[in-house]
C-alpha cells in the first residue's frame, strides 16, 4: 500500500510537469503565429494578460492583442524560457513564473527580448489554462548592439 503522502508529492510533481508542458505548448503557438484559436483555447474566458499594452481583459481583448502581434510583420520569433518555478496551490490553481529569453526577426531587424511571465494557471477538463498571465518585457537589444551595458527599456510591442 502506499502512502498517502506519498501519492499527493507525486500529484504534485505531475501537476507541476503539466503546468511546465503547458507553457511549452504555449510558445511554441505563440513562436509559430499560425494557430491564434488554439492559442486562445489555453486562456480562460475571464482571464487577464499584462503585456506592455497595458492590461487585457476577457478573451476578446487579448485576442485582439494576439492577432495584432501575428499579424504585425515578425518573421521569426523563438522564445527559450528559463528558471521556471511552480507552485501546485489549493483547489487546482498553479503559479508560473519564469524568465525568457526570445529572438525575434522583425521588418528586417533582429532584436533580443529579455522578459518575464508571472502566471496564474486553473486546472479544468481540458487541462491547465491561463487565468492571468504577466508578459513583463525587461529589455530589449540587437546583436549589434549587444548587453555590455544592460537591455534598453524598450518593448517591442
Amino acid at each position: 500500500m502506499l502512502d498517502s503522502d506519498l501519492i499527493a508529492r507525486v500529484a504534485a510533481l505531475e501537476a507541476k510537469e503539466e503546468v511546465r508542458a503547458t507553457i511549452a505548448h504555449y510558445n511554441t503557438i505563440a513562436d509559430e503565429m499560425k494557430a491564434l484559436d488554439h492559442l486562445m483555447d489555453m486562456f480562460t474566458d475571464d482571464a487577464v494578460v499584462y503585456s506592455s499594452s497595458g492590461k487585457l481583459a476577457g478573451r476578446v481583448a487579448i485576442e485582439k492583442f494576439f492577432r495584432r502581434a501575428f499579424d504585425g510583420g515578425t518573421e521569426f520569433n523563438q522564445h527559450y524560457v528559463t528558471n521556471q518555478v511552480v507552485d501546485i496551490l489549493p483547489n487546482g490553481f498553479a503559479r508560473h513564473r519564469a524568465y525568457f529569453v526570445a529572438l525575434q526577426g522583425s521588418q528586417g531587424e533582429s532584436k533580443i527580448i529579455l522578459g518575464q511571465y508571472d502566471d496564474r494557471l486553473v486546472r479544468t477538463n481540458q487541462g491547465w489554462k491561463f487565468s492571468s498571465k504577466v508578459h513583463a518585457i525587461l529589455g530589449v537589444t540587437t546583436p549589434e548592439a549587444g548587453w555590455a551595458h544592460g537591455f534598453a527599456e524598450t518593448s517591442p510591442e
